[in-house]
């Protein structure tokens, strides 16, 4: 745990301690961001040109305290080099929905006025899951019937042919 002072740097508003993971405040660094915005209780916002970035904040009890700090204290962080290779802006507008014209990509649009009551589709579904059960119910007693059937048939057609009665030709 080290304390960082920045000596170089303007401040505005009271004095803040944060305990700040050193690998998180030199990927804010890194990034190119110039501004540290800092509020007890809350991450700290680092923005530069064109980047905002948010890191989280260590427990508080992590701090130093004041009279801890050394008075002429040496800090052996390196100090990384801004990105100077930043993510090229898109160079074109994403140009906005027609709402008289098709939705873009095939998507239908949304349906209009307020969104159904969940307890009517609710009594929907079951009405409908009720009908599904009840249909199911007499396909199984169909196809039972039909499978008796076939017992039957099938017992009626080896009886017959143990009765062995011929051809039913002439005689």
């Amino acid at each position: 745990m080290k304390e960082v002072l920045l000596a170089r740097s303007s401040v505005t508003g009271p004095a803040a301690r944060v305990a700040l993971d050193r690998r998180a405040l030199a990927r804010v660094l890194v990034l190119g961001c110039t501004a540290l915005g800092i509020t007890p209780g809350k991450p700290l916002v680092g923005t530069g040109d064109g980047v905002t970035v948010l890191a989280a904040l260590l427990d508080p009890e992590l701090t130093v305290a004041p009279e801890a700090r050394a008075p002429n204290f040496d800090v052996d962080v390196p100090i990384p080099t801004p990105n100077t290779n930043p993510i090229p802006r898109r160079s074109t507008t994403v140009k906005p929905h027609d709402p008289n014209g098709p939705a873009p990509g095939g998507r239908p649009d949304p349906p209009a006025g307020d969104a159904p009551d969940p307890l009517v589709v609710a009594e929907e579904l079951r009405a409908a899951l009720s009908d599904a059960a009840a249909k199911a119910a007499r396909l199984v007693g169909a196809m039972k019937a039909s499978k008796k059937e076939q017992k039957v048939l099938a017992s009626v057609l080896t009886n017959l042919k143990q009765l062995n009665l011929g051809t039913g030709g002439p005689r």
